[in-house]
């Protein structure tokens, strides 16, 4: 589907209440009483969806234009169970269709092409929130296809001749909504074609949210998609937020996921295609949801998980933190890594923490011996060996003294540490106070190979080793 959205009147109904309110839905913070717009569908056997008055995850309108396999179209309103019946009614492929939404309190006008579809008051309506646009059941390929095919067409008339050559492509996201009965059959019918038109494709599928054990929107969907799919996917992607339908906690949730991680990967290993690796798309700890930005518990969360990832590094290849940007005003989804107005911007406790583990990444995995509580610890090695770096996590309420040996092999020259140390896990980083979180240089001791460094409570922090060679 192309949107083009041609006008936009009303009064502004304040920030938007919901950023995500289901999967597939690409929000646009309007919220207001009266939107014009132009769509067209491109193909497929589905119609159109324009989402409005999204008040929160659960609760909002959306009209489907030609769905039901073209043949109707329908109001419908999820988060509380008023829906309109259906009138019969299609749309044309490759034509501009105007569309107009007027809210007018309960009321809601809704024209396709300057005819009225709908006339209709819902004595409970959602009274303000977002809209936007969502597809069903649709195809495209205009970043991988030739210039001679539809859409290469299409891409080399907006600049670019040349295929984009994407390599990793995710069959949709988030479906759990569709059972994964109907996914599976999805999966079957995309992924062969995909594979045959760019045999270089890696593909990925939808995998589970949070340990896949109903406390979530799923419960035991990977071993079915594995069960059914394993030969037709390269990456297997799952998603979760500590904090999100289980209590946050930065202590020991991060282990555990790393457990199920590797149960996962354990169960690839068994399937009908042991090359097949995790890919975790979305993670991340919701604390808040005020709109003031994560705090240093998500912090330690992000570094402890960071250092599961690294340590099931056999299994999980791509991992990939969410949300990424965030307006100020938005308050539903209040984890992201960089938070900013019109002005400026401050990077919230997860960001402070992947920069400081970013920057001391290195390819190869130590083994390490003694104790792994109550610190949460890699060691990891440069790939031209003059370096190792001991990335940890201190998340008790207490000190820990750490004494770190080096095996002969590697001779210790110079011992340096940067961490992150606040003091409180409820301090955050703001739009007035930027750096109340900062990375900083900790003092050591250093006794030829070993390490003597005080780690402060609540605190992360990464030390390096240089070669004395």
């Amino acid at each position: 589907m192309s949107v083009r959205v041609c006008r936009r009147a009303g009064r502004q109904a304040g920030p938007p209440a919901a950023e995500k309110p289901e999967p597939g839905l690409r929000l646009a913070p309007l919220g207001a009483d009266e939107l014009t717009c132009e769509a067209q569908k491109l193909e497929g056997s589905e119609g159109f969806m324009i989402v409005f008055r999204a008040e929160t995850p659960g609760s909002y309108y959306w009209i489907n234009f030609g769905g039901w396999g073209n043949k109707e179209h329908g109001i419908q309103k999820h988060g509380g169970g008023w829906n309109l019946p259906r009138v019969a009614g299609s749309v044309e492929q490759g034509k501009w269709h105007k569309v107009r939404i007027r809210c007018e309190g309960p009321r809601f006008q809704i024209w396709l092409d300057d005819e009225k579809v709908f006339d209709a008051t819902d004595p409970q309506a959602f009274l303000s929130g977002s809209v936007g646009f969502s597809v069903y059941d649709t195809r495209s390929q205009f970043r991988n296809g030739p210039v001679t095919s539809k859409y290469g067409r299409l891409r080399a008339e907006n600049g670019h001749p040349e295929p984009y050559n994407v390599k990793y492509w995710e069959i949709d996201n988030e479906m759990w909504g569709m059972g994964e009965e109907r996914y599976n059959e999805a999966i079957a019918e995309f992924a062969p074609a995909m594979r045959a038109a760019w045999p270089d494709t890696e593909i990925i599928v939808c995998g589970s949210y949070g340990y896949d054990d109903g406390q979530g929107c799923t419960d035991g969907w990977d071993q079915r998609i594995i069960d059914a799919n394993a030969q037709n996917f390269d990456y297997i992607s799952i998603h979760y937020y500590n904090g999100l339908r289980r209590a946050a906690d930065y202590v020991d949730d991060p282990r555990r996921y790393e457990a199920f991680i590797r149960d996962l990967g354990r169960r690839l290993r068994e399937s009908e295609n042991p090359n097949a690796l995790i890919y975790c798309s979305e993670y991340g700890m919701m604390t808040d949801f005020g709109g003031t930005g994560p705090d240093w518990r998500s912090g330690l969360y992000t570094a402890a998980l960071l250092n599961g990832f690294e340590r099931a590094g056999d299994v999980l290849r791509i991992a990939g933190p969410a949300l990424f940007l965030r307006r100020t005003w938005a308050t539903m989804w209040d984890n992201a890594l960089i938070n900013f107005d019109h002005r400026t911007r401050f990077g919230g406790g997860n960001y402070v923490a992947t920069k400081l583990w970013r920057d001391h990444y290195a390819p190869d995995l130590l083994e390490m011996e003694g104790p792994d509580r109550p610190l949460n610890a890699t060691a990891v090695r440069t790939e031209d060996g003059r370096a190792i770096y001991f990335k940890v996590v201190n998340p008790k309420q207490h000190a820990v003294e750490l004494e770190l040996t080096v095996k002969p092999g590697f001779t210790v020259g110079d011992a340096s540490m940067r961490i992150i140390n606040p003091g409180d896990d409820r301090v955050k980083n703001s739009l007035a106070e930027p750096d109340a979180l900062r990375i900083e240089s900790h003092p050591v001791r250093q006794d030829s190979q070993t390490i003597h460094v005080h780690l402060p409570a609540i605190s992360a922090g990464a030390l390096t080793l240089s070669s004395a060679n």
